[in-house]
């Protein structure tokens, strides 16, 4: 598992690398906790472009920093799903209480 990020303006966009399964998750929360704390005032947008499989752990963590940013008054977006981790928040049916976009260009765009 590996991460990036990238700052424009007032966005974090989050690179996750890997698989995000009950071993991984864990490092997952840690640097999203850490990027929350670096940057307090900034939204997040979670780009999974490179994530190949997403468990049930992982959106736990998922709604937990969703929650954290929206009580701070930000806002948390994901972009760029694979068809098989969108059918994971499907299935447990918190597709809809996430903000998803295709691609990292229209999340930062509804930014506007």
């Amino acid at each position: 598992m590996q991460f990036n990020k990238k700052i424009l303006n007032n966005v974090v966009i989050f690179y996750i690398i890997g698989r995000l399964d009950v071993h991984t998750s864990s490092f997952l929360e840690t640097e999203i906790q850490s990027i929350i704390k670096e940057y307090p005032n900034h939204n997040l947008i979670l780009n999974f472009n490179d994530v190949e499989y997403m468990s049930s752990t992982s959106i736990r963590i998922l709604i937990h920093i969703h929650n954290e940013l929206e009580k701070n008054g930000l806002i948390l977006k994901i972009c760029s799903m694979n068809s098989i981790v969108k059918e994971v928040l499907k299935i447990t049916g918190l597709i809809s209480s996430f903000e998803i976009f295709d691609n990292e260009e229209d999340a930062l765009q509804s930014f506007q």
